[in-house]
Order: C-alpha cells, then structure tokens, then sequence
C-alpha cells in the first residue's frame, strides 16, 4: 500500500459521524425528553400527594366522636426512574406545614347564638360579644424541578383546595362541612407542624376534644340571623360557589383580616335551630389541651323521690368545644339536709365527663321541694355559689309524701289509687307515629285511678331513676272519671325503674324497664343482619346524618335485608313500647312502590307482624316515631326488626338511629343480636354465617394502547383499565392481568391496594413490549377484585386487536365469584408511558429522527411511537 492510500478514510469518517450523532442524540435525549419525562412524574405525583392530603383533610373534619389518633401518611416529593446514559436532578421534595395555629386573629366564632338548654346557655351566654376559639391551617408547597408553577394545596375551614398563585386561581378538591342543612360544624386545627421530605411522611391528628355531643342553639335576638364567623385563605367567590346549595345561608361575605393570606368570612343563618358540633384536632406539637368551661344538668333538676327512697341526680362537665371533661371533682351540697342528703359530697367525673350522686329522701309531712347546688372550679378561691354561673348547677329535688299520719296503704284516705293498665288507655297501641318532643325521646301517657272515685283529689307521680324514667309532670289532680293523667319519657339509657303514684294516704308503683337502646356510635350493638340486599349489607355512616350522636345505620336497598334484635322475656308485662328515628337517603326510584321501610315484631306464635310502616316517597326529612304495642308483644322472645320490602335498587336507602324498647309493667333483661353478624361496622355477635358476598363490580373496561407515536422514550404497549367496584366490607384489592392469548405467558400484573371508593380510572399497565395481533394472537385480560374478608369477583376477556378494548357493558368481559386466594402484592413494572410531550417537541424529535435515520442509513431503523398526548 502506498504511503498516500485514503481507501479507509471513508470507514473512519462513517464512525466519527455515526459517533457524533449518538452525542447529538443522547444531548437531545437529556435536553428535552427527560424533562419532559420528569415532569410527567412530578405532575403524576402532584395527583397523588392531593389525594394524600384529601385523607389529611377527612381525618380533621372527622373528628366528632374519635377516641384514638387517625395517621394519615403524605408522599410530600418523590424520586425519578433510574437511568443508564441520562442524569437526574435531585429528587423532589415537599414542605407541609401548618399555618395561622398560632395568631390569636386566626380564628372562628358564633355570633347572636342561644343555647336551648339553660345550663348550657350560661355558658355561652357571653353579653354580646361572640367567644374565640383559635385555629389555623395547613399547607403543602411542593418543589418540582420541572413542573412549572404547581399549586400549592392548602386546607382550612373543612375545605382542601389548590391554589395557584401565578395565574390568581383556586380550585376546591373537596366540599365544605362547614354548614350542612341545620347542623354547624366547627373544627379548630391546633399544633405546630413543619415536614420537609423528598418521601413520605405520618401525620397523626389527634382528637384534643371530641366527642358526639352536639348542642341545640338558636338565634338569640330573634329578628337577626345566627352567623358563623372563621378566618379562611379562601376567596369569597369561591365559598359562594361550596355554600350555594344550602337553603339555610342567607348572606356570604369576606373581609380583610391583619394576618398575611387570611381574610375573615361571614355565613348568615336563616334564623331557626341548629344542632351545633364542635371539636379540637391536633397535629405536630404544641398542642394544647382544653379545660373545663361549663357544667350542665343531664338527670338531675326536676327529679322525685318519695320520702325513704332515693334517687340518682347526674350532672355532665364540658371544655368550651361542648365535650365531657374527665377527671374533673363535682361538689354537691343538699341546702335542706332534714328533708334529704347527698350520699358523698364529691364525685369525679368519669371518661364521660358525668358526675352521678345519690340523694337520699327522709320522712316529710308534705311534699318538699330541696334546692341541691352542685359546684366545680379550678380557682383556688372560688366565689360564692351563683345558679347562673357555668360552673354552678341548682337541682330541686321534690320529696313527695306517701303516708299520712294515722293511716297505711290506702286506708287512711279514705279510697285507693292505682295505676291505669296501659293496654286500656285510649290509643296506646293505634299503630306509630311521630314524636313531638323530637329531638328527645318520645313520651308515653300514664294514668292512676281512684277507686272510689274522686274529682279534684290531688295526685303526684314520680320515678326513683330519672336517668331510665322521667315523669314530666309530677302532681295532678283527678277528673270527672276519678282518674288522673301524667306523660313519662323513656331516656336514651338501659335500666330499670320505679314509677309510684300516690294521693293523701294511698299509692301505687308500676315497674318499667328499657332493656335495649343503640345509639350506634362505635358499632350495631345488639342488632344482627338479615335477609339480602341489592347492593352492599347495612353499615354504619357518619356522613347522611343522624338522630343523637354522629352516626346511624344505613340500610342500602334490600329485597328482604335488615338489622334485627332478639331475645327479650316480656312475659307479665303490659305494654311494649318501641321509639325509633328514621329518615330516607334515596336515590334510586321514588313513588313506585317498593322500598318502604317496615318495623316488625316477633309474636307469640312466632310470626312477624308489622309495627309501623313508612313509605318512600324521597322527600322525608327524618322523623322520630313512637309505636305501643298490646298483647301479642308479650311473649318469652319478644324480637325486633327493621327491613325493606320490595326494593329495587341499591340506592333505596333508609338510615335508622336510636332503635329503643321499653317495656311497662315488668324489669326485662337479656336481648341479643339476631341473625348474623354485619359485615361492615362492627357489632356484637351474630348466629349466622360470615359475609360470603364477593363484590359488585358495575363497571369494567380494559383498552390496548399500541404507543406508536412517539420518537423517543418508552416504545412498549400498554392496556389502560377503568374498573368500579364496591362491597359492603370494603374492597382490599384490584388486581389487573394481561397473558399472550397463544402461549399464557403473563406480560404485566399489578394488584393495587385498597383502591379509593374501590374504583380505577385509566390505570395504565406496560407491557414491556410490543404485540402483535397477527392470526389468533391476542390478550388475555383479567380483573380479580378481592373484598376485606377474602370473597373474589373476576372479570375476563380477550382483546384481538390492536387498539381494542373489552368491557362488563357489552358483554367482552365476563364476570363471576371466584374461589378464595390468597392474592401476592406486584410491584408495577419499571418503565411507563414516558413524560407527556406537547404537540410541538413531538413534531420537532420526529423531524430529527428522521434526520438521523438518513445519515446514519438503514443501519440504525428506528420506531415510531405514538404518545397519549398525540391523537
């Protein structure tokens, strides 16, 4: 070879060129489509840390009535895929903090607002001038590389929203609870809280004061309307828009408030009354606790006892939030120790913040009222006793006389008095109806009758335990017919009573008892399931409304399906009286007959006969009933059901709250669940078998997505699924499926758990390739929906094209109770669908691949990739 001979130059040069795009290439690559990329993880982690803090949110304004601390864990950054030939920026990080908790100005208020109940009202009745309660807010800021102006995620005021600073906007992500028909909600946020990570961290919110005490107020000046006043960060527009379905708003209004992101805003309340709940979370620290505010009267003014006996006088202390206060000392003090005594003088309140004394009645010659001062105070030099004080309470106590000198029984009257049968009492057991002292329980009439008879002879009733048994009016005298008439109100309680009636020297004592209550607050109690139902089986809720407390039961549409109580030995009684609350949540289908609600009991001859009835009809507000019922009630396993008839969609519900049987004449114990045990919400135990009902799955789709678009990134194809299940045990997993139709070979699998709502929408599954639909290849989709206890459904199907989708709605996939599995956790594979490119970077590494290919030549073929973002 010739020292000049260039016949390899052309082979060098081919390899610096071939090398000199690879670096102009990869620069590219790094220039623009990891950011890209990465900016599609960043947004993808945006959507996740909002639903982190949507759990952050409801774990606040679910307060009322929790014991224990809720965690809730926040993603607040995230990392980036790893990569070979490319470099990351730093991985992405978050600040959570609150905001507010600690300036006095952050606050809310009430404004014009009367306590019904006197004792209460002392407390909030302040001269004008609205009590303080402080609070604050929480905000998360992210710090994104490449994401541009994200939105920083604030809650305050029961509301989570986005707000975006650059462009002026906010977007709510959550409603309000602020005001929810006639019942206000106040929460306050308190501690002190600042997490920056580029991980997840636990936020525990703890329950400081909470309780499912709620408090009836009113507007105090008659004329103007009751307002809820709080500092928000809010725009006034925008709680105008969460406030505008409230019939009860009147007026909405923001002003400037000196705290830097604060304003102060205004509801107006139509005037009216309102059930008022209050409740103080904590998070981070600093958090302080509550002191004692007030006392007020829950069995105790009003009470009667005949001279020997006794009876119990309880009172209840509470902070500022309306909530019991525990291990606070009660004094009591009888201001007539000749007519009766307090058998101990202090009394610390319990867990329920209720302090019982016993007072004990001596012989009187005549009916005596006894003034009992009851007395708490953390002043170390308290000031004299004072009735309208928070901290005073003044009980009188009547002590009725039973005998009369010289005489025994009924003889020294000169005629007897006993109590009236129940059964014989006009209307007694006519079938239900509603109670007009709702919201408290409902009242039953009672009568004694002289023998013989006497007009205007004077009576008096009374009960040994007004916390079972009140009477609500204690003397009388006979009519025309030698009787004479008194209304008793069963209290939310179990127990028994003495009720006794007496005139001159004679008197009479009837026995009543309440052997079964349920407030539903922690679980169902002594009510088992039954029957089935159209959609989920019964379960607790919190978020419909209920009589007392926080929660009731909700009875979805049920052919057949309700909650039953059994078990209760009414033998010798006369009378069984049952109250109940209940109220429509419907949104199926109204006036067509079906899905009534019926309350039943059990008979002598062990048939079920109808109590009482209520139609659906969609536009029962709730109401609380009484039903009184006769002979065929008294028998050794009275039983008690509520259920549907003939309901034909799932969203034929009713709520059912304070189920209550109390029983006239006799002292009746036991009682027990029926049926079998819930599935969702707890409960005692049942006698049937466990939840067996796998899911419903109402919706199901799976889509292939060929991803023939995009020039760089990730060429694999992807089946995108939407799936919407739901089971009344709570749905524990989905997991998503795709084998080769020809060999079985499995290509992706992922379970993701405890789906919110038991749904997925567009969850994308990579296939780590590409497919081919040539001859009878295809994709073997499958869905395995598993519930809390380990009942399955599972859909399949087969997509045979590219591009194609199969769906529960034409009939592609099919679906059926699978056997019980135990179902492993898949971690999603690596990759994805790259970062979402706008139209124009797409168009321009299209142009440059193209240029590439023809320098490069045939050598170097490369893909065209279709992006979600390029249609």
């Amino acid at each position: 070879m010739e020292p000049w001979d260039d016949r390899g130059q052309s082979i060098q040069i081919g390899a610096v060129l071939v090398f000199a795009a690879l670096i102009l290439l990869l620069s590219l690559y790094q220039a623009t489509i990891v950011p890209q990329q990465n900016e599609q993880v960043e947004f993808d982690h945006s959507q996740q840390v909002q639903g982190d803090l949507l759990d952050l949110r409801n774990a606040v304004t679910s307060m009322f009535g929790e014991s224990a601390s809720r965690s809730v864990s926040i993603r607040l950054g995230t990392t980036y895929p790893s990569r070979v030939l490319a470099v990351n920026p730093p991985p992405v990080s978050g600040l959570l903090r609150t905001d507010g908790t600690a300036d006095g100005d952050v606050s809310f208020a009430l404004s014009n607002v009367e306590a019904l109940d006197e004792e209460t009202d002392d407390f909030w009745d302040t001269g004008g001038s609205p009590r303080e309660y402080r609070t604050g807010a929480m905000v998360y800021r992210p710090s994104y590389n490449e994401y541009g102006q994200p939105p920083r995620t604030v809650y305050d005021s029961t509301v989570l929203y986005d707000n975006f600073t650059f462009e002026g906007a906010t977007i709510a992500r959550s409603d309000q609870t602020l005001v929810d028909g006639s019942t206000v909600s106040l929460v306050a946020l308190n501690g002190s809280l600042q997490r920056s990570s580029s991980g997840a961290t636990s936020v525990d919110v703890r329950p400081v004061s909470a309780s499912s005490t709620t408090v009836a107020v009113t507007n105090r000046a008659p004329s103007d309307p009751l307002t809820v006043r709080t500092a928000t960060r809010l725009p006034e527009s925008t709680w105008e828009e969460l406030l505008a379905d409230e019939a009860n708003v009147t007026d909405v209004r923001t002003s400037s408030l000196p705290v830097d992101g604060f304003r102060t805003l205004e509801v107006d309340l139509r005037p009216g009354t309102y059930e008022l709940r209050m409740a103080k979370a904590g998070v981070g620290t600093r958090v302080t606790g509550t002191d004692p505010a007030y006392m007020t009267d829950l069995a105790a003014d009003g009470s009667t006892v005949p001279e020997g006996g006794s009876v119990r006088l309880t009172v209840e202390v509470r902070d500022a939030f309306n909530n019991p206060i525990a291990g606070v000392n009660v004094t009591g003090n009888s201001t007539d120790p000749a007519v009766g005594t307090l058998a101990s003088n202090e009394v610390t309140t319990g867990d329920d913040g209720r302090a019982t004394f016993r007072f004990d009645a001596k012989s009187v010659t005549a009916e005596t009222d006894v003034p009992v001062e009851f007395n708490f105070t953390l002043d170390s030099s308290p000031s004299a006793f004072d009735p309208r004080d928070p901290e005073d309470i003044e009980a009188v106590v009547e002590v009725q006389n039973t005998q009369v000198p010289g005489g025994s029984g009924g003889g020294g009257a000169g005629y007897s008095l006993t109590w009236t049968d129940a059964t014989s009492l006009p209307g007694t057991t006519s079938g239900g109806e509603p109670c007009t002292s709702a919201p408290d329980p409902c009242e039953v009439a009672m009568q004694s009758e002289t023998s013989t008879s006497q007009i205007g002879a004077p009576v008096g009733f009374g009960s040994n335990d007004t916390g079972v048994a009140r009477v609500l009016q204690r003397s009388t005298a006979t009519d025309s017919d030698g009787t004479a008439e008194t209304t008793v109100r069963f209290e939310r309680a179990v127990g028994n009573a003495t009720l006794w009636t007496q005139s001159a020297g004679t008197n009479d004592t009837r026995l009543v008892s309440t052997p079964s209550y349920e407030s539903f607050e922690s679980g169902f109690g002594k009510y088992g399931v039954f029957g089935s139902f159209q959609g989920s089986g019964p379960e607790l809720t919190s978020a419909q409304g209920s009589n007392s407390g926080s929660s009731a039961i909700v009875l979805h549409g049920g052919d057949d399906g309700g909650i039953v109580t059994t078990g209760y030995d009414t033998t010798g009684a006369e009378m069984v009286v049952v109250q109940y609350w209940a109220k429509e949540s419907d949104e199926g289908d109204l006036n067509d007959g079906n899905g009534a609600l019926y309350v039943e009991y059990l008979d002598g001859a062990g048939t079920w006969q109808t109590a009482d009835t209520l139609p659906l009809t969609g536009t029962n507000p709730g109401q609380q009933r009484i039903v009184r019922l006769g002979a065929d009630a008294i028998h050794g396993n009275f039983s008690l059901r509520f259920r549907q008839q003939g309901a034909d969609d799932a969203n034929d519900e009713w709520l059912i709250d304070d189920p209550q049987i109390s029983v006239i004449g006799k002292a009746v114990g036991g009682g027990e669940a029926g049926g079998r045990a819930p599935e969702n919400g707890g409960g005692g135990p049942g006698d049937g078998p466990a939840d067996t009902t796998p899911p419903t799955i109402s919706e199901a789709e799976a889509t292939h997505d060929d991803n023939s678009f995009l020039p760089f990134g990730d060429f694999d194809d992807e089946v995108l699924f939407t799936v919407d299940s739901e089971d009344a045990s709570g749905v524990e997993s989905i997991t998503l499926t795709v084998q080769r139709s020809t060999n079985g070979n499995q290509l992706a699998q992922r379970t993701v758990q405890s789906p919110p709502g038991g749904d997925l929408d567009g969850e994308a599954l990579d296939l780590g390739t590409e497919v081919s639909f040539n001859g009878n290849n295809g994709l073997d989709i499958t869905i395995e929906v598993v519930d809390t206890v380990g009942n399955s459904r599972t859909c399949t199907g087969k997509i045979d094209s590219e591009d194609g989708t199969v769906s529960l709605a034409d009939g592609s996939l099919s679906c059926s109770q699978t056997s019980v599995a135990s179902v492993p956790l898949v971690a999603p594979p690596g990759g994805g669908a790259g970062g979402a490119l706008p139209p124009s970077v797409a168009v321009f590494g299209v142009l440059v691949a193209l240029a590439a290919a023809a320098v490069m030549g045939s050598q170097f073929p490369l893909p065209v990739v279709r992006h979600p973002s390029i249609r």
